[in-house]
């Protein structure tokens, strides 16, 4: 893949590179979005019982969902995550 870019570079024009390169930015930026949710998933599921719930989780009176002290934000879930809590990071094209 590497070789098959280098070979395309001489044949571009300075605004297709430029575009390549502003892709590779985003691509790389969204990348570290991406493996930062994973950790914060993964962080946030080191906190569950068995059951799947909260282990911090109380339970309210008789009939009520358990009450959680600091729930997390929802969110919906980027490609890389198919359950669980999600986080969304706005992704900003770098100057």
């Amino acid at each position: 893949m590497a070789a098959e870019l280098r070979g395309l570079i001489p044949r571009l024009d300075e605004e297709g590179l430029v575009y390549l390169v502003e892709q590779a930015r985003i691509h790389l930026y969204n990348m570290q979005v991406d493996e930062h949710n994973r950790a914060v998933i993964a962080a946030a599921g080191s906190h569950t019982t068995s059951s799947g719930k909260p282990s911090s989780a109380k339970t309210g009176k008789a009939g009520k969902k358990p009450v959680r002290k600091n729930p997390a934000p929802q969110a919906l879930p980027s490609k890389a995550q198919k359950a669980g809590p999600a986080i969304t990071f706005t992704t900003v094209m770098p100057a």
